[in-house]
């Protein structure tokens, strides 16, 4: 069977619950990915968003009408709302950090032994039911980290409910809950959604949720300034959180967004300053120390400098990172399948399933400590010189089970919260902890870690990654300082935390950034980029990012940045959709109904009869425009139609005065709104409006992207994710429709 035959085979209806594995994906970076038929059913249910404008006759009189004050109003606006974004997500991130303090000080304040166990179990019991019910109650886009979601719709996937307001509600009330319930996560993945979610809002102005939309604000409902204040959104949530706001633009350009400019880094990065500065100003405002930037914010020595053969440990580092990343990723994405084929979608397994996870995790955090060995805390000492003293950050033993004057190490890092047990193991001690304390501790959240990422209740793995890295670096630096006496521990905690994020995230900018601007310590730029390109390197070598499986996971028809190599050899014909309806430029409107009612393309060509110079055989129409499905829903609401008699001959394209029967504006304005199905507005159009015609030529998108059926597969992929393109026609030598290639088609 030849490849287009066998390609051809994806498009015959299959049994939607074959999940039997057939023909590789067409784009998939590795050749031994295998789609079911399952699997591209789910894919098709999503779709995609139209980023590029529509260059229409009503756009050019639109155009040609705009002022100066116009378009000054529009870039303003722009400006305001960047603002507007990055106030809301500071005050949001403010609120998550005294929420997670107060739930978390009513676990912590009882004495004695067993029980303190059953109320700091109760408790977490309390908070992950509730975390866990507001996520059935708000939907399944409030779980996990909702990085997934956002990632693909900044691809150009349309997303229902990802950023509405009942899910950003859901999003952060759940995760503050989650996060105060004692499991093994993190807040970074859903601040990402929440932020998103609230540029969307800000930036649309209209909420289902709650039934308004602002008309007046039509300028800026389309899917292309969404994407970007999406972006913006997105990125400020990540500074506020992290008190990082380089980091939180370049997170957005590394591992969000698929579409960048330099005016959107102007406008991201200002909504990241603004936002950082709300959460700072808020936080300084109840007490906190004025050198806390951000609701997680680390610090280690500024004094100790490392010497450049412990290059050599810190790129060993790297590759264990690297494994340990690529081991996690697996497992982890093992785990969720299994989650998905045991629990399905019933509500109370998932909750029984928070639960079990909330009594393992508490046990664990607990009892092992009551075997620790009490240390006392007179003997700790540090690593540091009398000009170092300042720089020493307060460590908060926990005493647990021991006497007064000594402190238990395990609980120390289990019986805390995450950030707290993070700023110990970079604190410039020297044996806090011992070697078996550290890799106890490791093991066991590594493997929580694990279990916890994909639970239902939001939740992120950036801070969890985080504190493993730290401490199995803090181990290897303790061993490394038996024969080297020099050597700080916390520095290896500090560079084990990046490899371990490399080699589980694959990020790289943004994580080095992240990473310095959280621990104020630019003198160790160079190892942590050192450590983060090998982590990233070695983890590669085994499978891709937890963020690219969990898109392959949830069935979102992702376009990386790169093409598969194997393209190559491929042509459009062996990709593309035969299966094209296309219309004349002046058409029946009972031929419009019946193909958008026999039909499910969102996207139809427009095309003119040949020219006298075509060849006679030739049967087809020349290409000369697109129209999208929405478009001919909003002129047969509007019944733009003519009798045959009130056809004109008008060239639309050179007469831009021509007097249409609605504007650009009101077009827009239909467009950002709900529009009914064709079965609603076919109830308010007569028999007798059936055989009027439909002149499409004002309304079609005459910037139609073409390319021609015997071009490489790569540069259409290339030419479709670059330019944010729905829709590409494929046409033949003689530019006559043969086929539509769609995301679909390259997934």
């Amino acid at each position: 069977m030849d490849n287009k035959k066998d390609y051809l085979l994806l498009n015959v209806q299959q049994d939607p619950n074959d999940d039997t594995p057939i023909h590789p994906s067409i784009t998939h970076r590795r050749h031994n990915k295998k789609t079911s038929h399952h699997e591209r059913a789910l894919m098709s249910n999503f779709e995609s968003l139209d980023f590029s404008e529509i260059d229409n006759i009503l756009l050019r009189q639109y155009n040609s009408r705009q002022k100066k004050i116009h378009k000054l109003f529009k870039t303003l606006g722009k400006w305001v709302i960047c603002t507007l974004i990055g106030i809301l997500v500071g005050i949001f991130c403010y609120c998550l950090k005294e929420s997670v303090d107060q739930l978390q000080k009513l676990k912590y304040n009882y004495s004695s032994i067993y029980k303190p166990f059953f109320i700091y179990l109760g408790f977490n019991l309390l908070y992950g039911i509730v975390s866990c019910l507001i996520v059935c109650f708000c939907g399944p886009l409030s779980s996990s980290s909702g990085l997934p979601e956002v990632k693909g719709y900044l691809n150009g996937i349309r997303i229902s409910k990802a950023f509405n307001l009942k899910t950003v509600l859901g999003k952060i009330t759940s995760l503050i809950f989650s996060f105060s319930s004692g499991l093994v996560l993190g807040p970074e993945g859903p601040m990402f959604h929440i932020g998103s979610g609230l540029g969307s809002s800000m930036s649309q102005f209209k909420s289902k949720t709650l039934r308004f939309h602002l008309r007046s604000f039509w300028v800026f409902q389309n899917d292309s300034d969404k994407r970007d204040f999406i972006s913006c959104g997105a990125a400020a949530g990540i500074a506020a959180a992290f008190g990082a706001p380089i980091g939180g633009v370049l997170f957005a350009l590394e591992e969000g967004s698929s579409f960048w400019s330099r005016q959107l880094t102007w406008r991201t990065f200002f909504s990241c300053l603004i936002a950082t500065l709300i959460a700072n100003l808020f936080l300084q405002g109840f007490g906190v120390k004025i050198h806390d930037y951000g609701v997680l914010t680390f610090g280690v020595s500024k004094f100790y400098l490392y010497t450049y053969t412990e290059l050599i440990p810190f790129i060993i580092m790297g590759i264990i990172g690297g494994i340990l990343g690529a081991i996690f990723v697996h497992f982890n994405l093992r785990i969720n399948h299994l989650r998905k084929k045991l629990l399905g979608t019933n509500k109370l397994y998932k909750l029984l399933e928070v639960i079990f996870f909330v009594i393992l995790t508490s046990t664990i955090c607990f009892f092992p400590a009551l075997l620790a060995n009490c240390r006392p805390v007179s003997g700790i000492p540090t690593n540091s010189s009398g000009s170092c003293d300042d720089d020493i950050i307060q460590i908060n033993t926990i005493q647990f089970n021991c006497q007064e004057g000594y402190y238990n190490p395990l609980a120390t890092l289990t019986m805390t919260t995450l950030e707290d047990a993070l700023q110990i193991l970079f604190s410039r001690t020297t044996n806090i902890f011992t070697p078996l304390t550290l890799f106890v501790f490791t093991v066991f959240y590594f493997v929580l870690t694990t279990l916890t990422s994909g639970l239902y209740i939001a939740s992120g793995i950036f801070i969890p990654m985080m504190l493993i890295g730290s401490a199995w670096g803090r181990l290897f630096g303790l061993l490394i300082s038996e024969y080297f006496t020099s050597v700080d521990p916390s520095i290896y905690a500090l560079i084990g935390a990046a490899s371990m994020m490399a080699g589980s995230l694959r990020m790289t900018i943004s994580l080095v950034v992240i990473i310095v601007e959280l621990t104020e310590t630019t003198q160790y730029l160079l190892p942590v980029i050192t450590v983060v390109m090998v982590g990233k390197w070695v983890g590669d070598v085994f499978n891709e990012s937890v963020y690219e499986h969990l898109i392959e996971f949830k069935h979102i028809p992702y376009l990386s940045s790169q093409p598969a190599y194997h393209l190559r050899t491929k042509t459009v014909a062996e990709a593309m959709s035969s299966d094209v309806k296309s219309f004349p430029e002046v058409v029946k409107v009972k031929t419009v109904i019946e193909v958008l009612e026999t039909s499910t393309h969102n996207g139809f060509p427009v095309t003119m009869l040949p020219k006298l110079h075509e060849p006679t055989s030739s049967i087809s129409e020349i290409l000369c425009g697109l129209i999208l499905r929405s478009q001919l829903s909003i002129l047969l609401k509007r019944k733009i139609f003519y009798s045959l008699d009130e056809l004109t001959n008008i060239d639309f394209i050179n007469d831009k005065g021509y007097d249409l029967p609605i504007d650009h504006a009101d077009f827009q304005q239909e467009l950002a709104s709900k529009i009914p199905s064709i079965s609603l507005i076919l109830n308010d159009i007569s028999q007798e409006d059936h055989e009027k015609y439909i002149d499409l030529r004002p309304y079609m998108n005459f910037a139609v992207v073409s390319i021609k059926n015997y071009s490489s597969l790569t540069e259409a992929y290339r030419l479709f994710r670059l330019a944010g393109l729905r829709h590409i026609v494929v046409v033949n030598v003689f530019n006559h429709v043969v086929g539509m290639l769609t995301r679909k088609d390259l997934t």
